[in-house]
């Protein structure tokens, strides 16, 4: 009984301090409640992906047009990971604010297990309540419960999401397979050790409850479009050039170093392309690109170009020549050159290339009428 009235006080305490808004005891709680003591955590999430998951352009267009294709059936295949807490309320029309915060904090720390489908979206298994799971050890809090969870530790949490076959059986996002044939599975390097790197800065705020902790993960979790993740991803070297007479070759070597999973990931539109140029003084002589991508097409072998043509109509990977972790790919390449030609310097250059459309603001503004009227000047 005096544990009962101890956790009512202390509840009733972090309510004062929250403006009234405490963790709901049988329900999902709002982020800004979280926010109250979480504040460094929370400033990284509110900047990520996660955190404008459906209010992302590149999603919301994708969506639209699914939307649009499926009468509205597309909800059941999209909003259980840009919206997941639609796996517990069913509120796939978005009609509560609790629903539209998207990957939310008390998502992520409300999941017990994560089962992965054959087909179609992957179950999460959600028990929202005043207790939050984690991946830190012997902690508590005055306003929830706190257990230590593996499968926060686990790449298995993300594959929820990032590991998904549509209902024809295609493979359309396949990072956690990827990354559970690499090495980094071997070597216990899970998602969370690559885009949750950890910083100084403490769990809780200052003054809300005594802590050990004084770094914590950071919550942007950068991932496919982070131009630094990219960038620590993968390098270029031309390991080679030979040249006789009006002939040149070129070897490079382009290596995926620092991504536990293929490069690109994610949605098979993202593209990688190895630009080769050879300029002479004066003008370019030569100039071409190596591709690497995944290609699915649908049931009558038509590629599929648009995301979501390929989460809805996907049929089988036809090409898939995306770097692998920890893979060198040698590139050779022959030129022919201008006879007698000054002096050549050949350069490579690694792009990401992604094009989805996009849902903007279009200004539709033009004058109507217009009417004019003198006025005599001041007497």
């Amino acid at each position: 009984m005096r544990g009962i009235l101890l956790t009512i006080l202390l509840l009733a305490a972090v309510s004062a301090q929250a403006g009234e808004v405490i963790v709901k005891s049988n329900d999902f709680t709002s982020s800004k409640v979280c926010a109250h003591c979480h504040k460094n955590i929370f400033n990284t999430w509110q900047n990520s992906l996660h955190s404008s998951s459906l209010t992302d352009p590149i999603f919301r267009a994708s969506y639209l047009e699914a939307y649009h294709e499926t009468q509205g059936r597309a909800s059941q295949v999209c909003m259980p990971c840009h919206a997941p807490l639609v796996n517990v309320n069913k509120d796939f029309d978005l009609l509560k604010d609790i629903t539209r915060e998207g990957v939310s904090c008390d998502f992520c720390h409300s999941v017990k297990d994560v089962q992965l489908s054959a087909s179609g979206p992957n179950k999460f298994v959600l028990e929202p309540g005043l207790v939050k799971r984690a991946s830190i050890v012997n902690t508590s809090s005055p306003s929830h419960q706190v257990a230590f969870s593996k499968l926060h530790k686990s790449a298995l949490l993300c594959a929820g999401c990032h590991e998904y076959k549509n209902s024809l059986g295609a493979p359309v996002f396949t990072t956690y397979s990827e990354w559970k044939a690499s090495s980094y599975a071997k070597d216990d390097k899970p998602c969370q050790s690559c885009h949750m790197e950890v910083q100084e800065g403490s769990t809780v705020a200052p003054g809300v409850s005594p802590t050990a902790q004084t770094t914590f993960n950071v919550h942007t979790i950068a991932g496919g479009h982070s131009v630094e993740q990219l960038k620590k991803s993968v390098e270029v070297e031309i390991a080679e050039v030979r040249r006789v007479g009006d002939k040149m070759s070129a070897r490079v070597i382009v290596t995926n170093v620092g991504a536990g999973h293929m490069v690109p990931t994610g949605i098979p539109t993202r593209r990688l392309l190895l630009k080769l140029t050879a300029k002479g003084q004066n003008a370019v002589l030569y100039e071409t690109e190596r591709v690497y991508e995944k290609v699915l097409v649908d049931k009558d072998g038509r590629v599929l170009t648009k995301d979501w043509e390929i989460m809805l109509h996907a049929k089988k990977v036809i090409k898939d020549t995306r770097l692998k972790p920890n893979e060198p790919r040698a590139e050779i390449f022959n030129l022919n050159l201008p006879k007698n030609s000054d002096p050549v310097v050949v350069s490579a250059s690694l792009f990401y290339d992604y094009r989805p459309q996009v849902v903007e603001e279009t200004p539709m503004s033009m004058e109507l009428k217009s009417v004019k009227k003198a006025v005599p000047a001041a007497q």
